[in-house]
């Protein structure tokens, strides 16, 4: 069973994640994630074992961008057996750096989160794409932004 600490702590994590990428804060993004993770991204977003990789690939895929927002909504989570799942709808909107539209995917996060001595970290993590609209720079449609 969770508690409501348990559910604030987790929400703050997924929260984290969105604004480490915004701020371009890997630091805070990074710790956001145990060490070894199960990251899947989708076909074009990559897959990723370790928190080091997906931090690497974020920071590069956002290196070049203007201003984003990633707006996380809809977090529902759940007691699981090891930790907690949780369901978090996200429509992200990457600009470029004259501010034109980059690209703005939409889907959602499955996650598996574990409480650890530094407090509860994204263990395993699937993106499902629903919408996107645009073009990443660095990345030919449809795979990936």
């Amino acid at each position: 069973m969770l508690t409501v600490e348990d559910e604030r702590q987790i929400t703050g994590v997924i929260l984290n994640y969105a604004t480490g990428i915004d701020r371009r804060d890997y630091v805070l993004f990074r710790s956001c994630f145990t060490d070894d993770i199960e990251a899947d991204y989708g076909a074009g977003g990559g897959a990723f074992t370790t928190a080091d990789q997906l931090t690497d690939h974020m920071e590069k895929m956002h290196r070049d961008l203007g201003l984003t927002l990633h707006r996380n909504t809809n977090i529902v989570i759940t007691a699981v057996n090891g930790g907690a799942e949780a369901r978090t709808y996200v429509d992200a909107l990457l600009m470029t750096t004259t501010g034109t539209l980059a690209v703005n995917p939409a889907g959602y996060y499955d996650d598996f989160l574990v409480s650890t001595h530094k407090g509860w970290k994204i263990k395993k993590r699937k993106f499902t794409l629903v919408r996107l609209e645009g073009r990443h720079p660095d990345h030919p449609r449809p795979d990936g932004f």
